[in-house]
């Protein structure tokens, strides 16, 4: 994100926080503005740290780091609401995702991977194993070339193949991408043909 576009964001993150009532009283935050608040929850969605390195860069505690991190992703989820820049996160039909990408006749399908704390669960540590050596959850998304996300799936195990979760998003006997030039990578292996 550039600064410019981090400064215009500060404005709509201040309203929406505003918005969102938190309780009042307690000793005074650590984060004196919000600049510093943007810039938190920016910081944590870009490189998903642990609590213990998230508080080790802002001088906190893990418990606090946590304390931070929800209330803020809140504010910011308001913001980009109140601005309409989130992605769609469902799709019904062929035609929703026409009027979605209408503008673009080139999209990039992806998956994304998110690392997640392995979990104590064993049916739940099988799921969310990516045959990575790690743990991650898993999300479908629609962008274009410039990069600006359009659709995003809800969550899957990573153990979950992408081409498995775009056949379970997107019916494959439905015309989704007739008409699109669709960028596939490897993962979607044997999808281009369908689509």
């Amino acid at each position: 994100m550039s600064r410019e576009k981090f400064d215009g964001l500060v404005p709509n993150f201040s309203i929406a926080y505003q918005k969102i009532q938190f309780p009042k009283g307690g000793k005074p935050g650590v984060f004196s503005n919000h600049e510093e608040r943007l810039f938190f929850v920016l910081f944590y969605l870009k490189t998903y740290p642990t609590f213990d390195v998230l508080g080790s860069h802002f001088g906190l505690s893990a418990g606090q780091i946590h304390d931070y991190v929800e209330p803020f992703l809140r504010v910011l989820e308001r913001a980009l609401t109140d601005l309409g820049q989130l992605p769609e996160v469902t799709l019904e039909i062929p035609e929703d995702l026409s009027q979605l990408v209408d503008q673009y006749n080139d999209i990039i399908i992806d998956g994304v991977e998110m690392a997640y704390v392995r979990p104590h669960d064993e049916a739940h540590q099988k799921e969310r194993y990516s045959g990575k050596k790690r743990h991650t959850m898993k999300a479908l998304v629609i962008s274009d070339h410039q990069r600006y996300v359009l659709f995003t799936s809800p969550l899957f195990g990573g153990s979950v193949h992408d081409y498995t979760i775009l056949k379970k998003l997107f019916d494959p006997d439905l015309p989704w991408f007739k008409n699109l030039t669709v960028r596939l990578d490897l993962g979607f292996l044997g999808g281009q043909e369908r689509l």
